[in-house]
């Protein structure tokens, strides 16, 4: 229950360990290993699914069912999918971001459209992003910026598919950008590009996926709110993008294009905040670096990747 915490705690004082777990902007989403959801944080908007709007300082069980395989919190929405490939959704509904007509705010998880072969979902600041199973990727929500990568601005509530392509393998949402990895390794970009998010010195916003560097080689990715991160097959890590608080390195100026960050080649996950980065490595330690005013970080503002200690096997996303 600790506000703003200054080093890494046990949710829920140890109440049981997550086999995967979300952040948004002011809320947390979790599966525990048993496959019961959970949630926590600002409960505003129906945005935790347990009907009450108020917050709660430690995870609360979503509903009773045991069959959860992936989770995505966004700025006011969530969203998760079951092992069954039936996708759900709960929170603020304005702009089309749940993928479900009708309610302004759902308070608990309700079902997205009929379909039952989705694989992950990922949850921006209005946009909604999702692949199926057989690896096509799906786009719904605010498109101001091109954030859906449908090839053209209009914002939807329905599902729509983000070109023609079947070998998607993993999918990240940020504020207003989006970022995806194919089978192949290559990493592409579309959505809002004003601080170089996008990893191209272009500056303007697309509406349409652009191959991110010209070679492939990825295996992880992370978007930001204004920054991306990625981790390559030799596990070296990279960033770009928005860099006024460190959240990339320590220049302070955006970076346009990835820059790799140190010149270790042991990075395993990693994750994009607001302000501020995380990355695991092989020995399970995980680091952190950017804005700390909230205690993100565990100590304070860090313009260079540092461990936070904590100790365990931490993981964050990357691709199998």
């Amino acid at each position: 229950g600790e506000v703003n915490a200054g080093v890494p705690t046990v949710a829920g004082g140890g109440m049981g360990a997550f086999r995967s777990v979300s952040a948004g902007r002011t809320h947390g989403l979790g599966i525990g290993t048993n496959g019961t959801l959970w949630a926590w944080g600002d409960g505003s908007f129906g945005r935790l699914g347990v009907e009450s709007l108020e917050g709660s300082a430690v995870p609360v069980q979503v509903g009773s069912d045991p069959g959860w395989r992936s989770v995505a919190a966004g700025q006011s929405h969530s969203l998760a999918v079951k092992e069954d490939g039936t996708l759900w959704a709960w929170g603020l509904n304005d702009r089309g971001r749940l993928g479900v007509e009708g309610a302004v705010t759902l308070a608990v998880p309700t079902r997205v459209g009929g379909d039952s072969d989705w694989g992950s979902v990922a949850a921006g600041g209005t946009h909604t992003l999702a692949l199926k199973t057989n690896g096509t990727l799906w786009a719904w929500g605010s498109n101001q910026r091109g954030q859906l990568g449908v090839g053209e601005l209009a914002g939807t509530t329905n599902a729509v598919q983000v070109g023609g392509d079947s070998d998607w393998v993993m999918v990240e949402a940020g504020r207003a950008h989006s970022l995806a990895l194919k089978r192949d390794g290559t990493l592409w970009a579309w959505g809002e590009n004003g601080d170089s998010q996008l990893g191209n010195s272009a500056m303007e916003f697309t509406n349409a996926p652009v191959l991110v560097a010209a070679s492939g080689g990825w295996r992880g990715i992370a978007a930001g709110d204004s920054h991306s991160l990625g981790i390559r097959l030799d596990g070296t890590l990279w960033g770009w993008g928005r860099n006024s608080e460190a959240e990339v390195d320590g220049t302070g100026v955006a970076v346009t294009e990835p820059r790799q960050i140190g010149s270790d080649s042991d990075w395993r996950s990693v994750s994009a905040g607001f302000r501020h980065s995380l990355a695991t490595r092989a020995d399970g330690s995980i680091w952190f670096w950017g804005f700390d005013a909230y205690g993100e970080g565990g100590q304070q503002k860090g313009y260079a990747p540092r461990d936070i200690g904590g100790g365990g096997q931490w993981t964050l996303g990357c691709r199998p």
